[in-house]
């Protein structure tokens, strides 16, 4: 791989890693919300499917706006997105804002997956093992958000792990501007 092809699949590696996060913070979290919200785990278990109704169904709308849009924009809507979207379940005033917020933050992060399938298929010649790589990164992303999220949330606060997971979509949104995104039509 040359150096773009690697920067191609740093990004999309690191942007797995926390696209699968942000969905994780919620169980990781889970007892403090119980708390904090007076909510049972029936309750609880509804708004977190939510999170991830609206995370599985924006899959394909990804798809068609990566087409019209192309991946530069759609990766920043889906990361800068996303942290506004966390920013908002971190300050969620009450129980609909916290429901919204995670609602908007699954749709956000939906249309990751096809971006960065997409993406890596388009500009790495060796497409496999960056696929792999990508892929081993978003696992990485799996077994270290929930125990950061947990960390952060046991010391300062279940709003503080929300918060926190806000920065690092800023700085792959930054990142991202210095990558060579452009696809050419077929």
């Amino acid at each position: 791989m040359n150096r773009e092809e690697k920067m191609i699949v740093g990004l999309t590696g690191c942007s797995h890693g926390l696209s699968h996060g942000y969905l994780l913070i919620f169980p990781a979290v889970l007892l403090l919300l119980k708390e904090e919200f007076s909510l049972g785990y029936l309750g609880l278990g509804v708004i977190g499917n939510i999170m991830s109704f609206t995370y599985g169904l924006g899959a394909l709308p990804g798809g068609m706006i990566y087409n019209r849009f192309g991946p530069r924009k759609l990766f920043l809507l889906c990361f800068l997105g996303s942290t506004l979207a966390s920013l908002l379940v971190a300050f969620s005033p009450n129980l609909i804002f916290f429901t919204v917020g995670l609602a908007l933050l699954g749709a956000l992060g939906s249309v990751y997956h096809p971006l960065a399938n997409s993406l890596i298929t388009t500009k790495v010649r060796e497409y496999g093992r960056a696929l792999g790589i990508h892929g081993a990164a978003g696992n990485i992303g799996l077994a270290s958000a929930p125990f950061i999220a947990g960390l952060i949330a046991s010391r300062w606060g279940w709003r503080q792990a929300y918060l926190c997971f806000a920065a690092p979509g800023v700085v792959l949104s930054i990142w991202s501007l210095f990558i060579d995104m452009s696809v050419g039509k077929k």
